[in-house]
């Protein structure tokens, strides 16, 4: 259970990371590619919390850090057993942001501007990212950790409230 709480810890000192990088170094900055670090960081904070999900929600003490990704999210739509934690808003923007950094990992070129990157494809697409995408994306990890607060509490309340009957 303790492996639970820590990676709980993990999902919310990523997120600290990434909205710190989007509240003070990138506006003092202005450097474009503190975007995808901010990014990195939400993307890392979400898999931390499903894996939080997922150890909570298995009878025995399983690991799921071997799975990749999408193995990680399957897994998820599968396991979590609360609706508001199956958001759909949430598992897209898991997505996408997934997308973007594997679209910059494979990226021939990328440059800034002003405050926005610009990753280009192979084949000529790009994928421009600004701050206020990044902001958004804060939000909705923000929320979701905040989500899976919630569910664990009412989960606590329910399981009290069957100890005392």
């Amino acid at each position: 259970m303790k492996r639970n709480y820590h990676l709980l810890r993990e999902a919310e000192k990523a997120l600290g990371d990434s909205e710190r990088i989007m509240a003070h170094t990138f506006p003092l900055l202005q450097e474009p590619k503190l975007l995808l670090s901010s990014l990195e960081g939400i993307f890392l904070s979400f898999s931390y919390a499903m894996g939080y999900v997922l150890m909570r929600s298995s009878e025995r003490d399983e690991e799921y850090s071997h799975l990749s990704f999408d193995d990680k999210v399957q897994l998820f739509k599968e396991k979590a057993n609360d609706e508001e934690l199956m958001n759909v808003h949430y598992l897209d923007t898991i997505k996408e942001i997934k997308e973007i950094l594997l679209l910059h990992k494979r990226s021939p070129v990328e440059f800034s501007r002003k405050d926005k990157l610009v990753i280009c494809s192979e084949d000529y697409g790009m994928k421009i990212i600004h701050a206020k995408d990044v902001t958004h994306y804060l939000e909705i990890a923000r929320a979701f950790l905040k989500t899976i607060r919630e569910v664990i509490q009412k989960q606590k309340g329910q399981s009290k409230e069957s100890e005392n009957r």
